[in-house]
């Protein structure tokens, strides 16, 4: 079969005026479909360079395909089934700065690039006090930014008009303030000139954002069958859902290198993202890393496939209904409406979003997304809630495993999974298994979950028995205490 740039060629070429670190699934489903659809209306007139933010380069899989990639979107919108398909053609090219550095830091010469957008997870934006401005490259996201940043200072010899909006799209929170504080320190360890700071200071803007888009990835099973259907071969094939959304908090005077906001997705500026963020926090994440461990530990392989279960829909429910929108102080009927939505995107049947994806760091996951909630309903009702508490069992459950070649292995029925957290985590969770009361180890260890969980009412009692019943007759029985009230 012909490859995609076989068949497909660029219509126009445009200037590049775009750095983005990172090449992965959710930027290629999330913001360069913005961009894409911005230059088709006229908006924008601009290309990507993705620089790859790790050593696991894909460089080559994007210069066999010329940078081009088909993005599908599926799904329901409106009560309308969508199923549609568009080949993305904004990117020109893809730099390794582990392969050529100085490639990378050429970038800043380049005086038509103004924007910067990232997305390295999580864990990206993070300072490592090894990184020295002569590595080539520094390890982490912020360092190559201060040393992209700190080139760009040079080669335009201070001059303030010609400096960077820089947007982050990892979620954490205010991470826009976040990364700059980062950046700031590599740039005092490192002792750049003095006048660097300022003039990142008076010539970039560094957005908080908060993005909302489910990218399911690479289509696995159905590779074969889109690709006759497309009639080429796209190894860089993307799936995403209808549903979009992108808070920006940025200064006005940057706002018109983004003209992302009349392009028919729900694209907007705001003054505080402080509401939307918590939102999105407690019931699209909280409701992922609540019930996805025990779909898994049931055998199921996706979100849509947990939700055609009849358990996990009245699970979920009674999860945002009972134990998180109370206590979310916004107002209800918005915060209903969310919750419904976020329960019809669980069910999108075209979005194969993988269990064991989402089960990544599930440990700190819960502590950011599903502890307040906990909270509040501890500090309301004088109990700890029954639905979270069954969260945690199933949590448990999956990191009980045995270290094989530095790896912690976990089994379920003849199915071995790798359990990945980071290492501090994973060997808390496993002295806790050579104690002779796993549960209260585990529930009160501080560094865990910054509080001791075993001091809230009913705690322990809940998560030991559906950790007990999980361990005896498996998750669908224990699940079945809550979803039926027995």
């Amino acid at each position: 079969m012909l490859k995609i740039n076989e068949v497909y060629k660029r219509e126009k070429t445009h200037p590049e005026k775009i750095i983005q670190f990172g090449e992965g699934n959710f930027l290629r489903g999330f913001v360069d479909v913005l961009i894409d659809e911005a230059n088709e209306k006229g908006v924008l007139d601009a290309s990507v360079v993705v620089v790859q933010p790790r050593s696991d380069s894909k460089v080559d899989l994007f210069d066999s395909q010329d940078c081009l990639y088909t993005l599908l979107t599926r799904g329901i919108n409106d009560g309308e089934t969508v199923d549609e398909d568009r080949v993305i053609t904004c990117i020109s090219r893809c730099i390794s700065p582990y392969r050529n550095y100085m490639e990378f830091l050429d970038l800043a010469k380049n005086e038509e690039l103004n924007l910067i957008i990232s997305n390295t997870t999580e864990s990206g934006i993070v300072y490592n006090g090894n990184d020295e401005p002569v590595d080539m490259p520094p390890s982490t996201f912020p360092a190559k930014l201060t040393a992209l940043l700190y080139a760009r200072f040079k080669a335009v010899l201070g001059d303030a008009s010609r400096g960077f909006l820089i947007l982050p799209t990892e979620l954490i929170e205010q991470n826009g303030d976040k990364l700059k504080e980062i950046v700031f320190a590599y740039a005092k360890k490192w002792e750049l000139r003095e006048e660097f700071i300022p003039w990142v200071e008076k010539s970039c803007c560094f957005a908080n954002t908060l993005v909302d888009r489910i990218v399911a990835g690479y289509p696995r099973e159905e590779t074969l069958t889109l690709e006759q259907r497309l009639g080429y071969e796209d190894r860089l094939l993307d799936v995403c859902e209808p549903f979009l959304q992108f808070f920006i908090q940025c200064d006005e005077s940057f706002r018109d290198r983004i003209p992302f906001e009349n392009l028919g997705f729900d694209v907007q500026f705001v003054d505080d993202l402080t509401p939307y963020r918590l939102r999105k926090l407690r019931l699209l994440n909280g409701a992922h890393t609540a019930s996805v461990l025990s779909a898994f530990l049931e055998g199921k392989e996706t979100v849509s496939e947990m939700m055609s279960d009849e358990n996990y829909p009245v699970f979920l429910e009674k999860l945002l209904s009972e134990e998180i929108v109370p206590f979310i102080d916004m107002d209800k009927q918005g915060l209903q409406e969310f919750a419904f939505a976020v329960l019809n995107r669980f069910k999108n049947p075209f979005i194969k979003h993988r269990l064991f994806d989402i089960s990544l760091n599930s440990v700190s996951k819960f502590r950011v997304r599903n502890l307040t909630s906990l909270v509040e309903y501890y500090k309301a009702n004088g109990v700890a809630p029954t639905c979270l508490c069954y969260s945690l069992a199933a949590l448990i459950r999956f990191y009980k495993g045995e270290w094989r070649e530095g790896k912690l292995i976990g089994t379920i029925g003849q199915t071995e999974y790798e359990i990945r957290d980071s290492l501090e985590i994973l060997v808390d969770i496993t002295k806790a298994y050579e104690s002779d009361d796993v549960i209260r180890e585990i529930l009160s260890n501080t560094s865990l979950w910054g509080i001791d969980l075993t001091q809230i009412y009913g705690m322990y009692e809940k998560v030991a028995f559906y950790y007990d019943d999980i361990m005896e007759f498996g998750v669908a029985h224990a699940l079945e205490h809550i979803t039926k009230g027995e």
